[in-house]
């Protein structure tokens, strides 16, 4: 799915919003938020957090096609979480952020693909990936120093970019899906965190690749991004993970054109 584009969506009652600010309680059709039933995993997590670029003013312009959006993405959501083994903390995120955790680096790096190729074209996801020991705030979210150093992190992509952090980058580089490939952004300063972070771009061939510089203050060092690319680096482990997401992929383009479909009941 490219990343441009339009599409022509209509919104049935039942997907009507019931609140005006922040996330819509969207009333889904024959879905099952398989996602919201497993408990939050805890000791060395790779956490995923999205938000939409220009959400506010979408909602201001297109307030109806937002909302049709919205639901398609959060069912596609809940059916990628799934299948990438992920969890999604109850109510976690703020406005139309989201976060999603994983025991697997590599499951994260699967899903962050998926979405950006399945997301409906008005929106566009920043997604940071950060892996690191979690913190429990209560049974429903997590707190602390991991997942503040992801949402710092997509602080400074743009939407339809997908960042990950150092860590997450060294524990998926030989195992990263095919067609895909890492870029080294340099090592750069995050808000308010006294340490910076090794920032590389996750990329695919079906999905855009080339953004504006980060959204950054200051730069410890400014390097030329260094690209790494799977084709140079092949081992059956990888062709597996590119086959696997290739299959989500598939799925998921299935289930998106049903939800954006005005009849699928």
């Amino acid at each position: 799915m490219s990343t441009t584009g339009s599409h022509t969506t209509s919104i049935s009652v039942a997907d009507r919003p019931r609140a005006t600010q922040g996330r819509l309680a969207l009333v889904p059709r024959n879905f099952d938020n398989h996602a919201t039933r497993k408990s939050l995993p805890t000791g060395i997590v790779t956490l995923l957090l999205a938000d939409i670029e220009g959400s506010t003013r979408i909602w201001e312009t297109q307030p109806r096609e937002m909302a049709a959006a919205l639901a398609a993405m959060d069912r596609v959501l809940a059916e990628l979480v799934n299948a990438t083994h992920g969890v999604c903390p109850i109510e976690q995120g703020e406005g139309d952020s989201f976060v999603v955790a994983f025991t697997s680096a590599s499951d994260a790096v699967m899903c962050a693909l998926a979405l950006q190729e399945a997301v409906p074209s008005l929106i566009r996801l920043r997604i940071g990936v950060h892996t690191g020991e979690v913190q429990l705030r209560d049974e429903g979210k997590y707190m602390g120093p991991t997942i503040n150093r992801a949402a710092r992190l997509r602080e400074l992509g743009h939407g339809g970019q997908t960042l990950l952090s150092g860590t997450t980058r060294d524990l998926v580089f030989g195992v990263l899906p095919d067609r895909a490939w890492l870029t080294d952004l340099g090592r750069h300063s995050l808000r308010d965190l006294s340490s910076p972070e090794r920032v590389a771009q996750l990329s695919h061939r079906n999905l855009r690749n080339h953004f504006p510089p980060l959204r950054i203050r200051t730069t410890e060092d400014a390097v030329k991004p260094v690209v790494h690319r799977n084709r140079f680096h092949r081992t059956d482990l990888r062709r597996s993970a590119g086959v696997r997401t290739d299959k989500i992929l598939g799925a998921v383009r299935n289930r998106l054109a049903d939800y954006l479909n005005p009849d699928f009941t």
